[in-house]
């Protein structure tokens, strides 16, 4: 049966059948699997208000893509990286797509529910159990138009990992996975002009950001099974250690080690994400400036989340001394600047070549990284790229 949705309420994955509502003339005729945050700015830039969708393509196609259905004793099994990657990207998916219904519904004015989170908080870390990179790498997956979006889930991802590396109890990484994926939903209370400025924000457009922290925890404050420790760590995500944060100026210890954990994954991805005022910065310069941010975040933390990470994160893209461009799939911990790689390029050549797994710890290989890179600067479309040969 065939529904009509607003163009606030499309999500990746949704099948379009047609065109319900639009302002102006210009005829659109769309169809087809939205794939893409970007292209929901595109129908929304051309003037679409609502739309009609057939729910039952829709599960069609998450049929088709590995869910996230795995028998319980399973679901802490260990398994490899091209075992786990497929689920883990539907799972990010699924990630972006809750965020987006939970923005939407605050912004309607409408009521969200927690258990919802917290289900897919659970599978986040059961995912990051059965194989920590596969996630990990999905972090690095950037797409234009989406990050309040990505950022969220993102962040929640990196908190399980950090969580489970500081060796906390299944409890904790559980509502650590939480906080990352609601530390920003205040941020609807920012208007849009605000969140989309290309240029330096002035000190009263600041105040009005600053704000989605209260704005958040109270609207969490109003809901059943919000964790006090998920709580805390929204409510402090943006303290620095010397006081310079806010919204209440907390300094060192007066910061939980909730707040602090948040405070440093935060702060990481959004440092390595693109935004309209800023760009992005490759994962280890990102990792070298909160190493030397003493002043804002706790050290130790920072080099254990450092640690966690790896010096190439999961996910990033090195340009090795070959010539060719490889993505990083595993860390190895007795030997960090010699990770596990899938090589998928050729500068030389500048094209695509047939990925191809090594480990650079091995004595034969006689090959090193040279530097991070982004793919904005090599000048290909690697989400497509990834997509389509390495996690398709």
């Amino acid at each position: 049966m065939l529904k009509e949705v607003s163009i606030n309420d499309l999500v990746v994955g949704m099948y379009v059948h047609s065109i319900a509502t639009q302002d102006g003339n210009l005829k659109i005729k769309s169809r087809g699997l939205v794939t893409s945050w970007a292209t929901i700015d595109e129908l929304k830039s051309k003037g679409i208000k609502s739309l009609i969708i057939d729910p039952a393509k829709q599960k069609q196609r998450q049929k088709s893509e590995q869910p996230d259905v795995i028998p319980d004793e399973e679901k802490d099994v260990a398994v490899s990286y091209d075992a786990e990657i497929g689920r883990a990207r539907f799972l990010h998916e699924q990630g972006k797509s809750l965020c987006k219904r939970l923005l939407v519904s605050l912004e309607q004015g409408e009521g969200i529910d927690a258990a919802i989170t917290d289900d897919l908080a659970g599978r986040i870390v059961a995912s990051s159990r059965r194989n920590n990179d596969a996630l990990m790498t999905l972090t690095r997956i950037r797409e234009k138009g989406a990050y309040l979006m990505e950022h969220a889930t993102n962040v929640s991802v990196l908190m399980a990992n950090f969580a489970a590396a500081m060796e906390m109890d299944e409890k904790v990484i559980h509502e650590m996975t939480m906080a990352g994926l609601l530390h920003d939903l205040g941020m609807i209370k920012t208007a849009d002009d605000i969140l989309n400025s290309t240029t330096r924000l002035n000190e009263s457009q600041w105040q009005s950001v600053r704000q989605h922290v209260i704005a958040g925890v109270d609207e969490l404050k109003e809901l059943e099974g919000v964790p006090e420790s998920t709580l805390t760590a929204i409510a402090q995500h943006h303290e620095r250690i010397d006081g310079s944060g806010y919204p209440n100026g907390l300094k060192g210890e007066e910061i939980s080690l909730f707040g602090r954990m948040l405070a440093i994954a935060d702060s990481y991805d959004a440092m390595t994400a693109e935004r309209p005022y800023k760009k992005a910065v490759p994962p280890n310069k990102a990792l070298k400036t909160l190493l030397q941010a003493d002043n804002h975040f706790d050290m130790l933390l920072v080099q254990k989340f450092v640690k966690c990470v790896g010096i190439y994160p999961t996910g990033s893209l090195v340009k090795l001394d070959n010539g060719k461009v490889a993505m990083v799939i595993k860390q190895n911990e007795k030997n960090p600047l010699q990770p596990r790689i899938k090589v998928f390029y050729s500068l030389t050549g500048g094209h695509y070549l047939s990925p191809k797994e090594y480990d650079l710890s091995t004595p034969r290989m006689n090959v090193d990284i040279e530097k991070s890179v982004l793919p904005q600067e090599l000048g290909i479309d690697f989400n497509r790229f990834f997509n389509e040969s390495i996690a398709g």
